[in-house]
């Protein structure tokens, strides 16, 4: 059984994403880009895209857009802060000016 375990671990640190999915991902980033003006929350953001589900949103917009560089948090120390909002970095900006 810990066999196993250590597999299925190593097998998701490994995990190299498909076309498909790096493709969607940047497609999902370019939208979120496309849309972000100044400080936006999430149910900003939420309202733009016509998206309801806050996690799905987070996972393919949020999530590798901030690990990209090109949006911030307002409150990077504390990221369930209740005013929390995304602003585009200069990365992003620059990232936008192409789009």
């Amino acid at each position: 059984m810990f066999y196993i375990e250590v597999l299925k671990m190593t097998n998701s640190l490994t995990h190299q994403p498909t076309m498909q999915e790096t493709v969607q991902e940047t497609m999902q980033v370019k939208k979120l880009l496309s849309i972000l003006r100044s400080k936006m929350s999430m149910a900003e953001i939420l309202d733009i895209l016509k998206l309801s589900n806050r996690d799905y949103v987070r996972l393919n917009y949020i999530n590798p857009s901030l690990e990209q560089g090109l949006i911030e948090l307002v409150y990077p120390n504390n990221p369930k802060h209740r005013n929390q909002k995304y602003r585009l970095t200069q990365k992003g900006r620059n990232y936008q000016i192409d789009l």
